[in-house]
């Protein structure tokens, strides 16, 4: 009998401890919010290709073209934003991600950039600036991560490059012979 009294004693003060730190830690939140952004960073570069866009409601488009689903008992179920990094994929009757993490798009680029391709569109002469610019999109493992506006065009294709410079042409395309987008 004394020995489940100091057991449901200690249950108890166990209990109290643990809702005081709690009310601490809630009351501070906004202390942990860069220790937050720096776990998941450090989690996105461990899982890169594990990455995935909200489609619907709670449908994904990950890497690679794939759909998945937040696994229904994950208590983020219903709270996903765009992105999120799962730990691991699980395939049964669908394709689940478990163990997700909240990220933001931003820190893709910097992560993958070794894996990033660029998509350059609509390539034109800029009196203003005097140069060659388009328009650039990032892919990585085939999601679109970044669409950004007119960037310099001249380091990548440089033949290009001079010949508009020189002659000043406002449309890329009288230069190539199909209309495919130029990737690098």
């Amino acid at each position: 009998m004394i020995k489940a009294d100091l057991r449901l004693g200690s249950y108890i003060g166990l209990k109290k401890n643990l809702y005081v730190y709690t009310c601490r830690l809630i009351r501070n939140i906004h202390q942990y919010e860069p220790l937050y952004d720096a776990i998941h960073r450090c989690i996105v570069c461990g899982f890169l290709s594990n990455i995935a866009i909200k489609k619907q409601n709670n449908m994904f488009l990950a890497a690679k073209n794939k759909e998945v689903m937040i696994f229904p008992g994950s208590s983020t179920f219903n709270k996903a934003p765009d992105w999120i990094v799962a730990a691991e994929l699980v395939e049964t009757t669908r394709r689940f991600a478990r163990t997700v993490g909240f990220i933001r798009h931003e820190w893709l680029e910097y992560y993958g950039k070794n894996l990033c391709k660029k998509k350059y569109l609509s390539p034109h002469w800029d009196k203003k600036r005097g140069e060659v610019v388009a328009d650039e999109q990032v892919f990585l493992f085939g999601l679109l991560i970044v669409t950004s506006g007119e960037k310099v065009y001249q380091n990548h294709r440089n033949k290009v490059y001079h010949y508009l410079k020189t002659t000043h042409l406002s449309n890329l395309a009288i230069l190539l012979s199909h209309k495919s987008p130029i990737f690098i």
